[in-house]
């Protein structure tokens, strides 16, 4: 049984794991599959009773859940994702043995490290079915999406939860997207870079129309647009 718990703090997911058996925890966005292959973040996919730190285990609990083949772990997500980095966020699969990664080539971004330690694991790593994983670099906003003084004037803090601070950078990311039958949307932040995550969204996925959507009011409350939308399988 795999559930997916939205939202859920580590307290609440205990309580309600100690009353069922055989599950898996796993919260939306700690894992892209496709045919096989499931890309996850190690410190993001939770499998009640092992523990995150239990690699081993938890990813043959994932393989056996997902009847997946294999997992590639990657080390980080987007600098500052307060989702505990979802893969989600970073990397998605676009097709068999292909997927985008945020990138930047600014040196002195702090995203550019984070990148490229999962770039370099992409590299050396092959799908389910043997074929090496081709990457293509989605870009991160040009300028960072921080939160305003403003904005922070709505926010609610729960006891023992994060708070923010006016100017503070948001884990703004193209790769948060989501695909349907007939579409691919995709977050805009107002910035330059728009145009270059729907372009090549649009070269990725030809077949579907490439819907923006400004995403800033999703992302000052946390996580975007894959992570707040779920797919509804049609019974055929």
């Amino acid at each position: 049984m795999i559930l997916g718990i939205m939202g859920a703090m580590p307290d609440e997911v205990d309580q309600l794991c100690a009353k069922l058996e055989n599950v898996t925890v796993e919260p939306y966005g700690g894992v892209e599959y496709h045919k096989g292959t499931l890309a996850g973040k190690q410190v993001v996919v939770c499998c009640a009773g092992m523990g995150k730190a239990n690699a081993a285990a938890t990813t043959q609990v994932l393989i056996t859940k997902f009847g997946a083949e294999k997992i590639i772990w990657l080390p980080n997500g987007i600098y500052q994702d307060e989702t505990n980095e979802h893969v989600d966020n970073v990397c998605a699969f676009t097709k068999p043995g292909e997927v985008v990664l945020a990138w930047t080539d600014d040196e002195s971004d702090p995203q550019y490290v984070l990148s490229a330690e999962d770039l370099k694991v992409l590299e050396q790593e092959t799908d389910a079915k043997g074929r090496k994983i081709r990457v293509h670099k989605m870009p991160i906003p040009k300028k960072p999406v921080c939160i305003t003084e403003k904005e922070l004037a709505g926010y609610v803090f729960e006891e023992g939860e994060d708070t923010r601070e006016a100017g503070e950078r948001l884990a703004a990311s193209y790769v948060n997207f989501y695909i349907g039958n007939k579409v691919v949307l995709v977050p805009q932040f107002g910035d330059e870079h728009d145009v270059l995550a729907t372009d090549l969204l649009q070269k990725l996925f030809p077949e579907r129309e490439i819907v923006p959507i400004f995403a800033r009011e999703i992302i000052i409350g946390g996580g975007n647009i894959h992570c707040i939308t779920q797919q509804i399988p049609v019974r055929r």
